[in-house]
């Protein structure tokens, strides 16, 4: 009788060891469960907020521009390059009047270009100025008015002598074209080439002291210059 209780007990005893076992092993398993499931979903949450872009507004972009369409068959240039326009330091005297754009004097009356500072040639005021005659090629000063240079001398003489320059006195050197006196006062003998007027040829006809304009220069080279420019031989 003793014996059967104790092998009851002893049954008893593995039976509740088995018991114990399967429990803990259940609860093992359910541990590991929740753990992975746990793992799972923060894997799961931060994955999604990785490719979660954040709500950044977009910046606004302007319209393009519309472009007007190229003719068919024309090549424009894409960039235009500047215009250099060059500065006008033109200064007009005289009254003239600047242009800037084009760069020119508008010059009064009896005023060439470029800025208005010369007589014109073709000014009746030209000739009356020796300084402006002398700067003309052509034409020469013969003491008086401005005149044409001649190829052929035309100067004419009262003694088939040619026509000189002579001292008539306090360096009034003139061409001579006749008489026996140098000296050119109102009781001289001597003739002088006429001095002709402006435009007209630098030879003139014979003429007496006080009957008209002498021809004559400041000195024995300038009266000099008016046989040469005569057309006429200068006698050595």
């Amino acid at each position: 009788m003793d014996r059967m209780q104790s092998d009851e007990v002893t049954s008893d005893k593995k039976n509740n060891s088995k018991t114990l076992q399967i429990a803990l092993a259940v609860g093992l398993v359910a541990v590991l469960v929740l753990f992975w499931l746990s793992y799972s979903k923060k894997s799961e949450e931060s994955t999604s907020g990785d490719k979660k872009s954040p709500d950044v507004p977009r910046p606004e972009v302007a319209p393009r521009p519309e472009v007007a369409p190229r003719p068919e068959g024309v090549s424009l240039p894409d960039v235009v390059p500047p215009i250099y326009v060059k500065p006008c330091n033109l200064n007009c005297l005289n009254g003239g009047t600047l242009d800037s754009v084009n760069c020119r004097c508008a010059c009064p009356p009896d005023y060439d270009q470029p800025d208005c500072r010369e007589i014109t040639i073709n000014s009746p005021t030209f000739f009356k100025n020796s300084a402006n005659c002398s700067k003309s090629p052509g034409y020469i000063w013969n003491g008086y008015n401005c005149v044409k240079t001649s190829q052929s001398c035309n100067i004419k003489t009262t003694n088939n002598q040619p026509a000189r320059c002579v001292n008539g006195g306090d360096n009034f050197w003139y061409v001579k074209t006749g008489g026996t006196r140098d000296d050119w006062v109102k009781s001289t003998d001597a003739t002088c080439a006429t001095a002709r007027e402006h435009g007209q040829y630098a030879a003139g006809d014979p003429t007496p002291w006080g009957a008209a304009p002498c021809m004559f220069g400041g000195s024995k080279d300038t009266c000099n210059d008016l046989l040469t420019a005569s057309g006429c031989p200068v006698p050595v």
